[in-house]
């Protein structure tokens, strides 16, 4: 069963870290960098999070342009040349550890 460590952050900076296990990890699964879900499951009530990146079990950090969920090497351009460096693609798997997330939006609560 996959589980996931979720580093959330808000408007002010701050980050809050979330253990997600069970069915909220699995309905995590297949989703991309720069997809939008409600927070309410995090314990984010009426705000909508983006997800802006994570990481795999060997540290390995997922590329928002690169598709799909497998590890690759690209090269990356340095100054004096290019570099070769393993990546992982944009879409949530088994594999990954970590996710980046962000508050986007946050609903106004009408008081009564």
């Amino acid at each position: 069963m996959p589980e996931f460590k979720l580093n959330v952050s808000d408007e002010s900076g701050k980050t809050k870290s979330v253990k997600a296990e069970g069915a909220l990890a699995n309905n995590l699964i297949g989703l991309r960098v720069g997809d939008e879900i409600p927070g309410d499951a995090l314990d984010f009530k009426g705000a909508t999070l983006k997800i802006t990146g994570g990481s795999d079990k060997s540290g390995f950090p997922m590329i928002p342009w690169l598709q799909g969920g497998a590890k690759k090497q690209i090269y990356i351009k340095k100054k004096g040349g290019r570099e070769k460096k393993w990546v992982r693609g944009n879409m949530i798997t088994e594999d990954v550890v970590q996710v980046n997330m962000a508050v986007v939006a946050e609903q106004e609560l009408k008081k009564s």
